[in-house]
């Protein structure tokens, strides 16, 4: 049977996150839960890709898991049954995907799925873990999703408690890192992205200031309280005005963290102010199980989070 090659140029495609082309040749996925996603007709079809981290790649045939095979080219062959099949790839835990295109016989057709809403989920730690609360909170409202997030990662520029790479002399924010290709830890200088692949997110998700400098009184009497707020207002400012007025969805610190708390507070009040659809949770009153380190939840702990955030966001129209 004759074979025709569809570019990932093709609006067939949908890709979810954030995705770049450098090349005109390929587009390739970066942070956390990039996902592509089309529809084929037949009983087979070839990813001409690359992957990096592949064994945390899920493959949904008709939202069910599948194992690719490989073929001695390196292309991933998908079988199925002789039917409509819709096809998602979504990366997990930082993996990647390069993506060239799709063979598949001559006589049959791709077609682009319905557009299911989407959340981004953005932050550090509390937001990467996987599984926690993002992903859970995504399949239960039965939503696509995307994660920009890092561990370690401040909102504040020079901020953070991350490892730096060889070469870096300071950490890089989420202020920085969301408007960024690659994250800090992968690259000293991440290129600028474009936006020029991603969906519109319907609704937002973020969750910061766990690792700013904004914990104990002496850091609120040197203005660090007030700083945070400001640039957390700017943060939404930038994202509101590429995006427009979606709704967004402010995690209060969860842990007993008075001078954390009123520096987000400040933050949403700001916020409020001059934005709609705004809405702050307040995970401070939800006393959530901590693990040993006194900062990240426990699995009972995201069950919690994600099961609150899960019945706030129902409530609310986007």
């Amino acid at each position: 049977m004759v074979e025709k090659f569809i570019p990932f140029t093709d609006k067939v495609f949908k890709y979810t996150g954030v995705w770049q082309s450098d090349n005109g040749n390929e587009i390739i996925s970066y942070h956390t839960a990039a996902q592509l996603e089309f529809g084929f007709c037949g009983s087979e079809i070839k990813l001409k890709v690359k992957t990096i981290q592949t064994e945390y790649i899920e493959f949904l045939l008709d939202g069910e898991k599948i194992v690719p095979e490989t073929e001695t080219d390196k292309l991933l062959v998908i079988k199925a049954a002789n039917s409509t099949h819709t096809l998602k790839i979504i990366m997990t835990r930082h993996s990647k995907l390069r993506f060239w295109g799709v063979y598949l016989d001559a006589d049959k057709k791709l077609f682009k799925t319905d557009n299911n809403k989407y959340i981004q989920f953005i932050g550090d730690s509390i937001t990467d873990a996987y599984p926690g609360f993002s992903t859970t909170v995504a399949n239960n409202l039965g939503v696509d999703y995307s994660i920009v997030s890092l561990c370690g990662i401040a909102l504040v520029n020079k901020w953070g408690w991350y490892k730096l790479i060889d070469g870096a002399t300071e950490r890089i924010g989420m202020e920085s890192t969301y408007f960024s290709l690659n994250n800090p830890q992968e690259v000293i200088c991440p290129p600028e992205y474009r936006f020029e692949n991603c969906r519109i997110p319907d609704a937002f998700v973020i969750y910061l200031g766990t690792n700013d400098y904004i914990s104990r009184e002496e850091q609120k009497a040197e203005g660090n309280c007030e700083f945070f707020a400001k640039k957390y207002f700017n943060f939404i400012s930038k994202i509101i005005k590429r995006f427009s007025n979606k709704p967004i969805f402010i995690l209060q610190t969860h842990r007993d963290d008075p001078v954390r708390k009123e520096a987000i507070d400040n933050a949403y009040r700001l916020m409020n102010k001059k934005f709609k659809n705004i809405y702050l949770l307040d995970c401070y009153n939800w006393g959530i199980e901590l693990q040993s380190d006194g900062v990240h939840p426990t699995k009972n702990g995201y069950d919690v989070i994600a099961q609150r955030v899960t019945e706030y966001i129902k409530n609310k129209t986007f």
